[in-house]
């Protein structure tokens, strides 16, 4: 039986709290540049609740200057939503991005010092993405660099 559970997916990551994973660019740069530039590095596991698809692999990667880059190998809104026809509705596929002042455990007790929304893509029924790359820079990162200690990314899809 299928997972029907759209709510949001969570991943939490603190700076240092895993080791520097290949986002791409070790083609243009050495792993120590890719390492000092990076700020975090989220890998999102497969998530395909009821007919969405958001497989593995997939990464979003944030450097300290604020920009950001996001891969999925693929995305899919195959969610029959017409009942006895087949139709469906528009699906939004998205990230939500908060940053803390405090480490990981401390996030239920702590309200974000900064958070922000990714939108990924809008895909109308029975459509799908392959290779999705995105890329974005939000000044406001860089601006709260050194106050960020801890990040969290929720995974979303939404109509």
């Amino acid at each position: 039986m299928e997972d029907d559970n759209t709510q949001p997916r969570d991943s939490s990551e603190g700076k240092g709290a895993s080791p520097i994973q290949d986002i791409g660019m070790a083609l243009t740069a050495t792993l120590a540049d890719v390492a000092a530039s990076q700020m975090f590095n989220f890998v999102f596991d497969s998530w395909e609740p009821n007919s969405l698809h958001w497989p593995a692999p997939s990464s979003l990667s944030i450097q300290w200057d604020g920009s950001w880059s996001f891969f999925a190998a693929h995305l899919a809104n195959m969610r029959r939503t017409g009942g006895f026809f087949d139709t469906g509705t528009t699906f939004n596929f998205g990230l939500t991005l908060s940053f803390y002042d405090v480490d990981v455990p401390l996030h239920a007790s702590h309200a974000p010092i900064y958070t922000t929304n990714i939108g990924i893509a809008s895909l109308d029924y029975k459509n799908s993405a392959d290779n999705v790359v995105k890329n974005g820079l939000d000044p406001r990162i860089a601006e709260l660099a050194a106050q960020i200690v801890s990040a969290n990314c929720i995974q979303t899809m939404s109509t």
